[in-house]
């Protein structure tokens, strides 16, 4: 069991980062939706870490998308910093899980996809390590077997972190992104 959960994941955990820093790290709500974009964007920009450069949705679509989010089977994790007491953070990175195929398929209902972004002035501070070991938690509490990240093969902090967490590394395919698995045993 991941210190802190016991059971089911509490609805928000502080989280203190390498640099001393507390972060808020919650379910993502509707109201998150422009912070999400903002920060995805943030990230993409740098053309590096995500697969994507630009958010596919617009603010009102990701507001729409958390609000029918199937909260079951998938998780979205955000951390905000700063102003937590105030409600005036900045959401700052995120995780998200969800099912293979959004669990139409008998045969992959037991597999997930894991996505993880941070903006810059927050790698390397502990956070995406704590992010990764919550969701890896929330599925095994969920009885899903294998989770999957695609990562840029360049994308080596990230890599270091899900074999640091992960028992399952394959080679990068096409040399653009790596295909990692972890086992749930």
């Amino acid at each position: 069991m991941v210190e802190g959960c016991s059971g089911e994941l509490p609805v928000e955990t502080a989280f203190i980062t390498n640099r001393g820093e507390v972060v808020m790290i919650r379910s993502a709500r509707p109201e998150d939706a422009e912070g999400i974009v903002d920060s995805v964007n943030q990230v993409g920009r740098e053309k590096i870490h995500l697969l994507v450069e630009e958010f596919p949705l617009s603010v009102e679509e990701e507001r729409e998308y958390l609000l029918e989010l199937d909260r079951d089977h998938n998780l979205f994790l955000v951390v905000v910093s700063g102003g937590m007491a105030t409600g005036e953070g900045r959401i700052v990175g995120g995780i998200g899980v969800f099912q293979d195929r959004g669990g139409r398929s008998p045969k992959t209902r037991h597999l997930c996809s894991v996505g993880l972004h941070l903006i810059r002035d927050y790698r390397g501070q502990g956070i995406g390590t704590r992010l990764l070991e919550l969701a890896v938690e929330w599925a095994r509490q969920r009885g899903y077997l294998k989770m999957d990240a695609s990562i840029f093969s360049t994308n080596t902090a990230s890599l270091a972190l899900f074999r640091k967490l992960g028992n399952n590394l394959f080679l990068p395919l096409l040399h653009i992104y790596a295909y990692i698995g972890i086992i749930m045993e």
